[in-house]
Formats: structure tokens, C-alpha cells, sequence
């Protein structure tokens, strides 16, 4: 705690998460807090450090699940902070940037947007969204589309002989 009071990105990022996710105190006793989390993350947000796009990703989330102390549910903030955070490469929020882009959550419905950060995070290995691309795909009756991202994301493999005895 000292380290995150004095400043320390990791050690606020740390902090932060642990009020965002809950730990247990010296007394055995469950500690949650969001409006700690978030002061955290916010602080941490504003800073020029490699952590200020993670505490931006996580700033999304609380806004997306409605967590934010004293505010609504905003799907408009989370995509923004989604959105800043994806662009610094954090792949959590790239993939949750391209959704919302999909779903019009936060934002206008950009089919080609989508799709292009769909296609951006398979290309930097994010496997998550092979399947969501595919699910895109689907829900705008693209089906073609999907089964040959389906098609090139299973390896092909041998077909395997079952001996009469297992059967």
C-alpha cells in the first residue's frame, strides 16, 4: 500500500484490482470495494505508465457491468475507455471493443469497423476471437464466412481407429 500510496504504477494497479476483485483482510473477513478500485484505476488511468491502459481496460468494465461508484451503467464510457485501451494493445478490450462495435453498444453499428477488429486481434493471436468473429459472422448471416473461420481454426488431424475391443 505504501508502495501504490507513493505513486508506484504496479503497486496501484495491484491494489486496484484487489478492491476490484476482493481479498481477504488480516481478520479472516472479505473485502471488496468498487469505489476504492476505482479511485485506483482512475488515478492510475491518468498516468504516463505501461499500467495506464490496463487500468483503462478495467475502468471499462466497471462502467459495462455498472460498478462505477454514484453513476449508471454506460456502455457509452466503456467503450471509450475500451476503445483508448485497445489502442495501447491491451487484448482484453481489443476483443470487447470489437463486440461492441458489433452489438452498437456505446456507439453507432460499424459492420466493417467490426469486423476489422475482429480480424486485428487474430492477427496479433488472440484466439477468443476466431469464435467471435465466427458468431459475428453468423449473426448477420454471413455462414460462409464463419465456416471457413471455423474450418481454418481447427487443425486438421488423422482420423483415429477405434479397436473393436474399446467398442
Amino acid at each position: 500500500l505504501k508502495l501504490a500510496e507513493a505513486g508506484d504504477a504496479k503497486a496501484m494497479y495491484e491494489i486496484a484490482n484487489m478492491y476490484f476483485y476482493g481479498f481477504t483482510n488480516k481478520d479472516g473477513c472479505s473485502v471488496r470495494d468498487f469505489p476504492k478500485a476505482y479511485e485506483w484505476f482512475k488515478n492510475l488511468s491518468a498516468m504516463d505508465s505501461s499500467y495506464s491502459a490496463l487500468a483503462k481496460s478495467m475502468l471499462a468494465k466497471m462502467y459495462y457491468r455498472g460498478v462505477v461508484p454514484a453513476e449508471k451503467q454506460s456502455f457509452e464510457k466503456s467503450f471509450e475507455f475500451h476503445r483508448s485501451a485497445a489502442l495501447a494493445g491491451i487484448d482484453l478490450s481489443k476483443q470487447q471493443y470489437a463486440f461492441m462495435l458489433s452489438m452498437g453498444m456505446g456507439c453507432e453499428f460499424d459492420y466493417n469497423a467490426a469486423e476489422q477488429q475482429y480480424l486485428s486481434a487474430i492477427k496479433h493471436g488472440d484466439n477468443i476471437a476466431i469464435n467471435d468473429l465466427a458468431k459475428f459472422y453468423i449473426r448477420y448471416g454471413e455462414f460462409k464466412k464463419a465456416a471457413d473461420l471455423y474450418a481454418r481454426a481447427i487443425p486438421h488431424r488423422k482420423k483415429c481407429q477405434i479397436p473393436p475391443s474399446v467398442i
